[in-house]
């Protein structure tokens, strides 16, 4: 009990087991013993931020920064705690104090190029090239941030195995028993049980399983926002298990427990995230599903795409074998309201004449050779308006200066207002065209912008997130909407705007493959997931390692 290192130590191991309050004492029981500590310091601040004692995590660093102001690492992790605390400005310089005390740490620079990102702060060294860097990071960046800066997938590839690396072991998966006589245990992992696309796009497939062949089980390790989704969820699965108070080797003896077959992970590498559960590899087909990119896992078996998302050339990005569904990757609910009524422009403050494009994804994915190519558009495009999501007050403020800075009358660009979901969906009827980014898609946004009858325009690239639209639109009938370049993507968005009648047509298209189009069909969906989940499960019985494999239609 005197011996700071001793407890010191204690604490990491209550950290990695995620319980944070008794690893908080531990810390501070070594920092009284060792009060200019510097790595006690440092993990006694994050546990006060991974508590939400956020105002405590705060001078926590910077008593850590008075120690010692020349490490990146705590520069970087104070801004994460002003973020939260929704001290952007300050945040932002905390950003670059890092940058500054360790340019080769590529975590802060990288943050603070999202930073400027999230609030469309485009200066000409936004993002410097910061590929090599990254791939010589340590440590590895998260992977979400490095796709929405590099369409690079390679890079994403050898960043992901950095960055789960610490988890990889060499643990052979066990084996399992199967004559295809028996109900096939399904565990579905995710943080997102809540109101979230990830929740709205595995929603109805849950309920559609086929309950005498599959067990469908929820493993639940993120928040729980009581919304209407997350009452869904906890009423479709067979059961439904909280586990976020629980350690990674807690929620894997659960799985054994259960002897779960398959196990599908629906968060990956995003936030909350949990994948050392499954690298315990206690279930002998693993799954990695929705999260938009490869784990660099070696305990992952499978990545569910489809033959656009994921071509057989392009298996070399990633770690996982790849199963390929017939149409398209990403499933959809089609079972929330669908809208009928273009509500009024005027109730939008859009104009009752002209071409209106929008674009509902988060202004952090819109890039400035974007922007460049929007402002032709409406340039080119007499009465038209830019229809955005954006109630950041510091984002819209540059975007109305960059719209300028093009010679756009910054009046063209209308700011959307954040609504719930099915308001959000009914309102985009009244736009006339989507124009999605890059290097990183729209995905549920792509299926929700469908849904509501708006037709699309995407540019695809060599990733998965950006490819993902591709993906989405072919599976809509509409693959002439996919450019492979961005000089494709102008061409085809400014046709459209020129073209009144055609894009009316193409709206009408929209319409009708919501009850026709494969996207739509969950049904058809369910059942080709359910026979890759077979496929992958007879060829564990047989001992045989993963391997790719296609889906056809019955």
């Amino acid at each position: 009990p005197n011996n700071h290192e001793v407890l010191y130590a204690a604490a990491i191991k209550l950290v990695v087991r995620n319980r944070y309050s008794e690893a908080l004492g531990r810390f501070q029981e070594a920092l009284a013993l060792a009060p200019n500590a510097e790595e006690i310091h440092h993990g006694h601040a994050f546990c006060l931020g991974a508590l939400g004692r956020l105002t405590e995590a705060l001078a926590a660093y910077d008593r850590l920064i008075e120690l010692n102001s020349h490490d990146a690492r705590y520069h970087h992790a104070r801004a994460h705690v002003l973020e939260a605390l929704n001290r952007n400005p300050e945040a932002k310089q905390a950003l670059a104090r890092g940058v500054s005390a360790d340019p080769t740490y590529v975590p802060a620079a990288v943050d603070l190029a999202l930073h400027r990102l999230a609030r469309c702060d485009w200066p000409p060294d936004l993002a410097p090239d910061l590929s090599e860097a990254a791939r010589a990071s340590a440590p590895a960046v998260p992977s979400l941030s490095l796709a929405l800066l590099s369409g690079d997938p390679l890079l994403q590839l050898d960043n992901a195995r950095r960055f789960i690396a610490p988890l990889n072991q060499p643990v052979s998966a066990p084996r399992v028993q199967f004559d295809g006589h028996r109900k096939v245990r399904i565990a579905y992992l995710s943080a997102d049980y809540r109101s979230h696309p990830g929740a709205s796009a595995i929603a109805e497939v849950i309920e559609r399983h086929d309950r005498e062949r599959f067990e469908v089980i929820a493993v639940s390790f993120g928040p729980d926002d009581a919304s209407p989704m997350r009452h869904r969820l906890k009423i479709s699965f067979d059961r439904f298990h909280d586990v976020s108070t629980f350690s990674d080797v807690q929620v894997a003896q659960i799985l054994k427990s259960h002897c779960i077959d398959i196990a599908v992970d629906l968060t990956g590498l995003a936030e909350y995230g949990r994948p050392g559960i499954l690298a315990q590899r206690v279930v002998p087909v693993q799954v990695n599903y929705i999260f938009p990119g490869t784990l660099g896992a070696s305990f992952m078996d499978y990545i569910i795409a489809d033959p656009f998302l994921i071509p057989p050339a392009h298996e070399v990005h990633f770690s996982e074998r790849v199963a390929r569904l017939p149409h398209t990757y990403l499933a959809t609910d089609t079972r929330r309201p669908t809208p009928k009524v273009a509500p009024s422009r005027a109730a939008n403050a859009l104009p009752e004449s002209g071409v209106v494009f929008c674009s509902f994804n988060r202004v952090i994915k819109i890039q400035p050779e974007l922007w460049t190519v929007w402002m032709r558009l409406l340039a080119r495009t007499d009465g038209s308006v830019l229809w955005l999501l954006c109630d950041d007050a510091e984002a819209q403020a540059n975007l109305i200066a960059a719209t300028g800075s093009h010679g756009v009358d910054p009046a063209r660009l209308i700011f959307a207002p954040r609504l719930p979901p099915e308001q959000h969906i009914a309102r985009m009827r009244a736009a006339d065209l989507f124009l999605d980014t890059f290097p990183y898609n729209a995905h549920g946004t792509a299926v929700d912008v469908l849904w509501a009858g708006v037709p699309l325009v995407t540019y695809a690239g060599e990733t998965f997130a950006s490819r993902a639209c591709g993906s989405i639109l072919r599976a809509a009938g509409l693959p002439e909407l996919v450019a492979d370049s961005v000089a494709a993507y102008e061409r085809i968005a400014g046709e459209l705007a020129a073209d009144p009648e055609r894009l009316r047509i193409l709206k009408a298209k929209v319409d009708v493959a919501r009850t026709q189009a494969p996207l739509f069909d969950t049904a058809r969906f369910t059942r080709n997931l359910e026979a890759a989940y077979l496929r992958m499960l007879e060829r564990a019985a047989r001992g045989e390692p993963a391997t790719s494999f296609s889906i056809t239609d019955p």
